[in-house]
């Protein structure tokens, strides 16, 4: 049941800010503080997008917002687990130096990034 709540709580801040009540609520549900949720949001948003549950565009939107949410956060460090999967996001969102324009940034970066930060343990 836990998982429910996450997938519903993630796939509500694809297109728009993370609700701070919301947010806390979910951290009660889940016995979770804030940084230990938004690990708990970033691997599951890696996993299905992973598992081809979520598109770039959706996982991409959902972490950008929690990014948000996170760096207005007093006395909350970033996450490492939840940065990884921020930035393999990030990575897919605009060519880099060097890359030819007939290659997907999310094809070259974000997809095997993702792979292997959920191969991890």
């Amino acid at each position: 049941m836990k998982q429910g709540y996450l997938e519903s709580f993630a796939r509500s801040v694809i297109g728009t800010v993370v609700s701070a009540p919301a947010f806390q609520e979910l951290c009660t549900l889940q016995c979770a503080n804030t940084s230990e949720l938004l690990d708990r949001l970033a691997r599951h948003i890696a996993e299905s997008y992973c598992a081809g549950n979520w598109s770039f565009e959706d996982a991409d939107g959902a972490m950008n917002h929690l990014w948000a949410f996170l760096s207005f956060q007093k006395d909350c460090e970033i996450p490492p687990y939840f940065y990884s999967v921020y930035d393999a996001f990030d990575a897919g969102e605009y060519y880099h130096s060097g890359d030819s324009r007939d290659a997907s940034p999310e094809q070259l970066y974000t997809k095997p990034l993702i792979a292997k930060i959920v191969s991890s343990p």
